[in-house]
Formats: C-alpha cells, sequence, structure tokens
C-alpha cells in the first residue's frame, strides 16, 4: 500500500469516528432533554364536587291583608325586600318591589287579600367546614290614604317561608313564620320591617347545619320574634358522629 493510499484510509477512519461520536452525542443529549421535560411538567390539581355542598335555598315574603271599610275609600298595600349573600368575606345584594295593590271601595265591606313577593332562589356552592350567611329585610305596609271619617281599619298578617333542597335532590325541608297584627288595627297606616338572617354551616358533602332568626318590627320599641335551628337533611348529623 502506499503513502497516498494509507493516507486516504486514515481520512476516512477519522470520519467515520466523527459521525459516530456525533451520533451518540445527539441520541443523549435529546434523552436527557426528554427526561428533564417529563420530570418538570407541573402537576394539575382539580377540585372535586365533593369540596362542595350545592344547596338551594328559596324566601318568600308576603302578607294576608284585610281592610274593614265602614265607608267608601282607597287602601294601598305595598311590599318590597332587599336581601344579602355573604359567603367568604364577599357580599352581593339584590333588591325586589313588588308593585302597590291599589284597593277602591265604594261602600262599607270587609275584604281580604293575600300579596307575595316572587321567590327567591339561591344557588350556593359553599365549600365544606365554611359558613354563608343570607340576610334578608323586608317592609309591609297598608294605608288607607282617602280621609277616614267612620274609622275603617286595615291590618295585616305577615309571613316568611323557606325551604332548603340539596341539587339534583328531591328531598327538601322547610318552614313558615307567620304573626297576626290584628290588635295594631289602624285608622290610617301601618308598616313594619322584616329582618331574617340564615347561616348555614357545612359539616360534609352530605349535611349542613342552619340557624335561622326572623324578626317582624312593628314600632322601635315592639317586636315579634322567631328562632330555629336543625340539620339537612334531618337526621345527617347523627350519620357522621
Amino acid at each position: 500500500m502506499n503513502r497516498t493510499s494509507k493516507l486516504v484510509l486514515v481520512i476516512i477512519c477519522l470520519c467515520a469516528i466523527i459521525g459516530v461520536g456525533i451520533f451518540f452525542g445527539l441520541f443523549f443529549g435529546l434523552k436527557s432533554n426528554s427526561t428533564i421535560a417529563t420530570t418538570t411538567s407541573p402537576k394539575l390539581t382539580t377540585t372535586s364536587a365533593n369540596d362542595y355542598f350545592p344547596l338551594n335555598l328559596t324566601l318568600v315574603l308576603g302578607a294576608n291583608f284585610t281592610m274593614e271599610m265602614k265607608q267608601a275609600g282607597t287602601v294601598v298595600n305595598n311590599i318590597n325586600s332587599t336581601d344579602y349573600t355573604i359567603y367568604l368575606g364577599n357580599k352581593s345584594q339584590t333588591t325586589l318591589e313588588k308593585n302597590p295593590l291599589t284597593f277602591q271601595f265604594n261602600s262599607e265591606m270587609k275584604a281580604s287579600s293575600i300579596s307575595n313577593l316572587e321567590p327567591r332562589y339561591f344557588i350556593l356552592y359553599p365549600k365544606i367546614n365554611t359558613e354563608i350567611y343570607v340576610v334578608h329585610s323586608g317592609t309591609i305596609s297598608s294605608q288607607i290614604i282617602t280621609h277616614n271619617t267612620l274609622k275603617s281599619t286595615v291590618f295585616f298578617n305577615p309571613k316568611l317561608d323557606f325551604s332548603l333542597r340539596k341539587l339534583n335532590s328531591t328531598e327538601f325541608t322547610g318552614q313558615g313564620y307567620s304573626t297576626s297584627l290584628e290588635n295594631y288595627k289602624t285608622f290610617s297606616e301601618l308598616s313594619i320591617i322584616s329582618n331574617s338572617t340564615f347561616k348555614f354551616t357545612i359539616i360534609s358533602k352530605n349535611c349542613i347545619s342552619y340557624n335561622n332568626s326572623v324578626i317582624f318590627s312593628i314600632e322601635t320599641n315592639k317586636t315579634l320574634g322567631f328562632d330555629s335551628k336543625g340539620f339537612f337533611p334531618i337526621g345527617c348529623n347523627k350519620v357522621i358522629s
């Protein structure tokens, strides 16, 4: 083998060695990058439906008005309300108003009228071990707006109904509060303020406790109050304990 042939053979061997080095370098480099990408990928976390108690609270404020007219005249009955939802420091507000109901009497007559605000539906998703409040305030009034020489009278029985239901469930519980204000008959106007506070404590995905207070304020120093508490579904606390 002459000198030229040996030189060509050396060059070929060097090229082969360089090519093999480049191949293994690329192979292990890609594998290393793939491993790093795999080990540094962020973990995705999702909130389970078991962390919530999806709740439907319904409130209905109303009154049964009684008008004892001894002469012709006009009576106007009215209801409106404002409610708040307070959850984890966030507060939302809703105001409801019903158009006043006007009754025109042409002669002596006793009449009754039932009036309710549209139901308020609260769709809530409180988390386990948290508290949620619904504060409801309403005003109910009845007024004789014409000259009342024969002392016609008006009064009403305010009422507040509530019901609880877990979403996608047929089981529910409810309660109503009502009182008669017949002892507060008036020749001109009767007005009250209804204040209600509902507190819910989420115990588990299948159980909540509730406390509610309802107060009807006739005057600054005259109030009628109702309180109740319980668990929903009924008896769920016994299952937990």
